[in-house]
């Protein structure tokens, strides 16, 4: 059954990429410009299934509080999405596992979707092995 079938996966996403060049308008007297060593990023892990559904994803900045979120947090969560933090942007065993979860739910919704019962779960040891 493709819809209980997922891929996941995760990307780093620099969020000013650096060029060679810088717009402004015409007659600009200053041309704001991003520092050569800035390297803000965060990380998206995301998940598809076979059927081709997208599993909403986690989106992971750096920072250790909520404050570090973007101001409209709220509306991607209330599609979903999971807004976390970490140190480094960068996705760690916690915030694997709670996306595993998410996606476990996801697959949950479908089996009642299509009317499918007693198919093997992911337990906790199968997930402490991953």
């Amino acid at each position: 059954m493709p819809a209980l079938v997922a891929s996941w996966d995760q990307s780093g996403i620099l969020l000013f990429p650096r060029r060679g060049k810088r717009r402004a308008e015409k007659g600009a007297t200053e041309v704001p410009g991003i520092a050569a060593d800035d390297k803000r990023a965060l990380t998206i892990d995301f998940a598809l299934t076979a059927d081709g559904q997208v599993v909403p994803p986690q989106v992971i900045f750096e920072g250790t509080t909520d404050r570090c979120h973007p101001a409209d947090a709220f509306d991607f969560e209330k599609d979903g999405w999971q807004i976390r933090h970490s140190c480094n942007h960068w996705s760690n065993t916690d915030l694997a596992l709670e996306y595993l979860e998410s996606i476990e739910q996801h697959f949950h919704q479908q089996k009642i979707r299509l009317g499918v019962s007693g198919m093997a779960e992911l337990t906790a040891t199968s997930k402490a092995e991953l």
